[in-house]
């Protein structure tokens, strides 16, 4: 087999073990509904949109997002970035503690 046709045979087997991993997801969730309703929140669900922003539900937790409106608050920022996932927000965690500690400490000459 020449490595064109292998390439198209793993993009063809990777693509049909992700449908299949996406209906036992969706099979997982229906019955889950069914059986045990109201046990478990919504993975993922969008609850309104309004013109002052966008509320979400993830993970069973309510957030909401207001639109960009020529600036964000700093406070709202650090509430809403416990949203990522825990490597993501790690990293911006520690980079936002470095920016804080050298800003501190730079004195700029007048």
């Amino acid at each position: 087999m020449n490595e064109k046709k292998r390439m198209i045979f793993g993009a063809f087997a990777v693509t049909l073990i992700l449908l299949l991993l996406c209906a036992g997801f969706v099979a997982v969730d229906l019955s889950s509904g069914k059986y045990m309703p109201g046990q478990f929140g919504a993975f993922f669900e969008i609850t309104s949109v309004t013109p002052d922003g966008v509320s979400l539900t993830v993970l069973s937790n309510d957030y909401h997002f207001p639109f960009y409106s020529g600036g964000m608050d700093k406070d709202l920022l650090v509430r809403l970035r416990s949203a990522l996932p825990a490597l993501p927000f790690a990293v911006g965690s520690a980079a936002a503690q470095a920016v804080e500690y050298f800003l501190e400490g730079y004195h700029p000459k007048s």
